[in-house]
Formats: structure tokens, sequence, C-alpha cells
């Protein structure tokens, strides 16, 4: 039996949720990664293990997906970026962090918040 696991921000649980589309692009960059990509190790499990240990939580700011985050988590001397909706609605249903993406980042603004 798997368990689900979550993501915690401001005092709130979101169930880690994948659609058919992310679940499909993390698993095809896995297999393109085994095959002669520089890989990264980022199959589902691993992503939901990110997502349970990330450190900052960063809104992104676009106005067409307001409910769309960046979770910066570090692993390995290696910071990774996660891109989730965190929904909240409806409210008969547990909040969701729908999983979008994630990669290992180039972006010194976010490395650095790892480098000390």
């Amino acid at each position: 039996m798997h368990l689900n696991t979550y993501l915690t921000y401001e005092q709130r649980r979101y169930e880690i949720y994948w659609t058919t589309q992310a679940a499909q692009h993390v698993l095809k960059n896995y297999l393109a990664d085994l095959t002669g990509g520089a890989h990264q190790g980022l199959d589902h499990r691993s992503v939901s293990q990110l997502l349970r240990r990330t450190r900052f939580i960063v809104a992104v700011p676009d106005d067409s997906r307001p409910d769309l985050y960046v979770c910066l988590t570090g692993r390995g001397g290696q910071v990774y970026e996660t891109y989730v909706y965190l929904v909240t609605e409806p409210a008969e249903r547990p909040p969701r962090c729908v999983v979008v993406t994630c990669y290992r980042s180039n972006k010194q603004a976010y490395r650095s918040l790892f480098a000390a």
C-alpha cells in the first residue's frame, strides 16, 4: 500500500497530486536521462521526496496562473526547482499540490539561497 505524501505551506497540508500529463512529462525526462542525458535521478518518488523537504516556496508572478509556485529544495549539493499549483478548492476535497515539473536549477539566485 502506498501512502500519499504531503507538502506543508503556511500551516496547511497539501496532498501531492499528479495529473497524467505531468506524470508522463516526469517519466519521459527520467527515461531520456537514463539513455544518454545528464541523469538527474528525478522519478516520481524523488520529486515527492523533494517536495516534502522543500525549504523555500515562492509564488511565480504570472497573472494567468495565480496559484503557480516554485518549491526550492537542496539535495546532494544541488538545488531543485519543482513547479506546482497549490489548490485549495473545491471545498469538499483536501488541498492539493498539483505537480507540473521538476528539474535541477541553474539559477544563481536560487542556488545562493542554499550556499550558506
